[in-house]
C-alpha cells in the first residue's frame, strides 16, 4: 500500500505540473489574441486612412488633367498676359 500511495502522489504532482502548463499556454495563447485584435484594428485604421488619402489625390489628379481645367488656364493666363500689356507703361 505504501508503494501505490507514492505513485499516486507522483502521477498527482505532475498531474499538477502540467495543468498548470496548460494554464500557461491558455493565458499567453490569450494575450496573443488580445495583441492581434489590437494590430488588426490599427492596419485596418491604417488602410481606411490610406485609401481615403488615395481617392483624394485621384480626385485632385482627375482635376488637373480634365481638358476644362486646360482651357481655363490658358483664358486666364491669355487674359493676364492681356492686362498686363495693357497698363505697361512706353
Amino acid at each position: 500500500m505504501p508503494e501505490d500511495f507514492d505513485l499516486d502522489q507522483g502521477a498527482a504532482f505532475l498531474l499538477g505540473k502540467i495543468s498548470g502548463q496548460l494554464k500557461e499556454l491558455i493565458h499567453a495563447q490569450n494575450n496573443s489574441s488580445q495583441i492581434l485584435k489590437g494590430l488588426d484594428e490599427r492596419v485596418q485604421k491604417l488602410e481606411a486612412l490610406e485609401n481615403s488619402r488615395a481617392a483624394e489625390r485621384n480626385l485632385m489628379l482627375s482635376f488637373l488633367r480634365s481638358p476644362f481645367v486646360a482651357w481655363l488656364v490658358a483664358v486666364a493666363a491669355a487674359a493676364w498676359a492681356g492686362i498686363s500689356a495693357a497698363f505697361k507703361h512706353p
